[in-house]
C-alpha cells in the first residue's frame, strides 16, 4: 500500500452490518489501517480484522 492511495473499504460492524468507506490511506501498523475519510472529513483508524474487502480506487 502506498501512502495517499485512495481505497474503497468494506468494514464489518459489530452489529453484523457492513459499511463502505472511501479512505485516503495515511498508514498501516499495529494491525490497523489509518486513513482520511473523505465523506466525513475525519481520520479513521480501522482494525485490519474488521476489513472485509479493499480496492484501490486511485494512486
Amino acid at each position: 500500500m502506498r501512502a495517499k492511495s485512495v481505497l474503497q473499504v468494506t468494514v464489518g460492524m459489530p452489529d453484523g452490518s457492513t459499511r463502505e468507506l472511501l479512505l485516503e490511506a495515511t498508514g498501516m501498523g499495529g494491525g490497523r489501517l489509518r486513513g482520511r475519510d473523505r465523506a466525513a472529513d475525519v481520520e479513521r483508524t480501522l482494525p485490519v480484522s474488521s476489513i472485509l474487502a479493499a480496492t484501490i480506487v486511485a494512486p
